[in-house]
Protein backbone atom coordinates (compact mmCIF):
# COMPACT_ATOMS: atom_id res chain seq x y z
CA UNK A 1 0.00 0.00 0.00
CA UNK A 2 1.42 3.36 -0.64
CA UNK A 3 2.56 6.06 2.05
CA UNK A 4 -0.08 8.76 2.01
CA UNK A 5 1.83 10.96 4.07
CA UNK A 6 0.84 12.66 6.83
CA UNK A 7 -2.69 13.48 7.28
CA UNK A 8 -3.16 17.44 8.30
CA UNK A 9 -6.40 19.60 8.73
CA UNK A 10 -6.81 22.75 6.73
CA UNK A 11 -6.89 25.77 9.37
CA UNK A 12 -9.02 27.54 7.30
CA UNK A 13 -11.96 25.19 6.01
CA UNK A 14 -11.38 22.38 8.45
CA UNK A 15 -11.02 19.86 6.34
CA UNK A 16 -8.57 17.32 6.35
CA UNK A 17 -6.25 16.08 3.31
CA UNK A 18 -3.07 13.56 2.92
CA UNK A 19 0.10 15.42 2.09
CA UNK A 20 2.11 12.82 0.12
CA UNK A 21 5.72 14.08 0.28
CA UNK A 22 4.62 17.36 1.41
CA UNK A 23 3.61 17.81 -2.23
CA UNK A 24 0.54 20.15 -1.27
CA UNK A 25 1.49 24.10 0.38
CA UNK A 26 -1.80 24.87 0.62
CA UNK A 27 -5.42 22.55 1.04
CA UNK A 28 -6.68 21.32 -2.12
CA UNK A 29 -10.11 21.95 -0.88
CA UNK A 30 -9.12 25.98 -0.64
CA UNK A 31 -7.34 26.27 -3.59
CA UNK A 32 -9.99 24.48 -5.54
CA UNK A 33 -12.56 26.57 -4.14
CA UNK A 34 -10.47 29.62 -4.52
CA UNK A 35 -10.86 29.43 -8.64
CA UNK A 36 -13.30 32.11 -10.11
CA UNK A 37 -15.91 29.88 -12.01
CA UNK A 38 -15.60 30.85 -16.29
CA UNK A 39 -18.53 32.67 -17.35
CA UNK A 40 -18.73 34.68 -14.35
CA UNK A 41 -19.54 38.28 -14.94
CA UNK A 42 -18.94 40.72 -12.73
CA UNK A 43 -17.22 44.17 -11.97
CA UNK A 44 -13.76 44.24 -12.13
CA UNK A 45 -10.60 46.92 -11.15
CA UNK A 46 -7.64 46.74 -12.69
CA UNK A 47 -4.27 48.14 -11.97
CA UNK A 48 -0.82 48.07 -13.81
CA UNK A 49 2.08 46.80 -12.17
CA UNK A 50 5.13 48.63 -13.99
CA UNK A 51 7.75 46.51 -15.47
CA UNK A 52 10.52 48.84 -15.81
CA UNK A 53 10.17 49.20 -19.67
CA UNK A 54 10.12 52.87 -21.22
CA UNK A 55 9.43 53.32 -25.21
CA UNK A 56 7.58 56.83 -26.12
CA UNK A 57 6.96 55.88 -29.80
CA UNK A 58 4.55 52.89 -28.07
CA UNK A 59 3.28 55.14 -25.21
CA UNK A 60 4.87 53.56 -22.35
CA UNK A 61 5.83 56.35 -19.86
CA UNK A 62 7.37 55.81 -16.21
CA UNK A 63 8.29 52.31 -17.12
CA UNK A 64 4.59 50.75 -17.55
CA UNK A 65 6.08 48.50 -19.81
CA UNK A 66 7.26 44.74 -19.30
CA UNK A 67 9.52 43.31 -22.01
CA UNK A 68 9.81 39.46 -22.39
CA UNK A 69 13.09 37.16 -23.05
CA UNK A 70 11.30 36.93 -26.55
CA UNK A 71 11.71 40.66 -27.06
CA UNK A 72 7.67 41.10 -26.56
CA UNK A 73 6.59 44.20 -24.73
CA UNK A 74 3.36 43.60 -22.58
CA UNK A 75 1.20 45.12 -19.23
CA UNK A 76 1.27 43.17 -16.61
CA UNK A 77 -2.02 43.68 -15.17
CA UNK A 78 -3.58 42.87 -11.95
CA UNK A 79 -7.18 42.64 -11.92
CA UNK A 80 -9.68 42.30 -8.66
CA UNK A 81 -13.09 41.11 -8.44
CA UNK A 82 -14.98 44.21 -6.99
CA UNK A 83 -18.55 42.69 -6.14
CA UNK A 84 -20.61 39.15 -5.69
CA UNK A 85 -19.80 36.05 -4.06
CA UNK A 86 -16.44 36.30 -5.87
CA UNK A 87 -15.35 39.92 -4.27
CA UNK A 88 -11.50 40.57 -3.20
CA UNK A 89 -10.24 37.33 -5.67
CA UNK A 90 -7.64 38.49 -7.69
CA UNK A 91 -6.08 37.77 -11.20
CA UNK A 92 -3.57 38.77 -13.61
CA UNK A 93 -3.99 40.01 -17.81
CA UNK A 94 -0.83 40.04 -19.98
CA UNK A 95 -2.03 42.56 -22.55
CA UNK A 96 0.24 42.47 -25.56
CA UNK A 97 1.94 46.10 -27.11
CA UNK A 98 4.76 45.27 -29.24
CA UNK A 99 6.44 41.61 -30.26
CA UNK A 100 9.05 41.19 -32.91
CA UNK A 101 7.90 38.25 -34.36
CA UNK A 102 4.29 38.75 -35.22
CA UNK A 103 1.61 41.19 -34.54
CA UNK A 104 -1.05 38.74 -33.50
CA UNK A 105 -0.59 39.61 -29.56
CA UNK A 106 -0.64 43.24 -30.54
CA UNK A 107 -3.99 43.13 -31.97
CA UNK A 108 -5.45 41.31 -29.47
CA UNK A 109 -3.69 43.69 -26.67
CA UNK A 110 -5.44 46.78 -28.74
CA UNK A 111 -8.92 44.38 -28.92
CA UNK A 112 -8.88 44.08 -25.40
CA UNK A 113 -8.12 47.42 -24.07
CA UNK A 114 -11.30 48.66 -26.91
CA UNK A 115 -13.17 46.19 -25.03
CA UNK A 116 -12.17 47.41 -21.32
CA UNK A 117 -12.64 51.25 -22.91
CA UNK A 118 -15.90 50.33 -24.43
CA UNK A 119 -17.24 48.61 -21.20
CA UNK A 120 -16.04 51.47 -18.63
CA UNK A 121 -17.81 54.05 -20.16
CA UNK A 122 -21.07 52.18 -20.98
CA UNK A 123 -20.22 52.14 -24.63
CA UNK A 124 -21.55 49.71 -27.27
CA UNK A 125 -18.40 48.00 -29.84
CA UNK A 126 -20.76 48.94 -32.81
CA UNK A 127 -20.84 52.72 -31.76
CA UNK A 128 -19.10 54.83 -33.85
CA UNK A 129 -20.68 58.36 -33.01
CA UNK A 130 -18.27 60.85 -31.98
CA UNK A 131 -18.70 60.84 -28.66
CA UNK A 132 -17.74 56.82 -28.78
CA UNK A 133 -15.11 57.37 -30.88
CA UNK A 134 -13.36 59.93 -28.85
CA UNK A 135 -13.94 57.98 -26.02
CA UNK A 136 -11.93 55.46 -27.09
CA UNK A 137 -8.83 57.56 -27.80
CA UNK A 138 -6.04 57.56 -24.76
CA UNK A 139 -2.90 59.62 -24.51
CA UNK A 140 -1.15 56.86 -22.60
CA UNK A 141 -1.37 53.16 -21.10
CA UNK A 142 -1.34 55.08 -17.63
CA UNK A 143 -5.88 55.52 -18.20
CA UNK A 144 -6.10 52.05 -17.88
CA UNK A 145 -4.30 52.17 -14.47
CA UNK A 146 -7.50 51.74 -11.52
CA UNK A 147 -9.97 51.37 -14.38
CA UNK A 148 -13.46 49.39 -13.37
CA UNK A 149 -15.46 48.07 -15.98
CA UNK A 150 -17.52 44.66 -16.50
CA UNK A 151 -16.03 41.72 -17.57
CA UNK A 152 -16.88 38.03 -18.33
CA UNK A 153 -14.30 35.91 -16.58
CA UNK A 154 -12.89 32.99 -18.53
CA UNK A 155 -10.72 30.38 -18.34
CA UNK A 156 -8.49 29.79 -21.35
Amino acid sequence: MPDKGPKIRCRKCKRAYYNPNNLHRTCPYCARDALIPSGTIAILNMTIRPGGFTDNKLCLEDGMGTQAKSGAIYLKSMVSVINGPQKDKKFSIPIGISSPKSDYWQHKGRELIRDILNSSQGLSASDNSRKAVFGRIIKSYNVLNGICFVGEIGIR
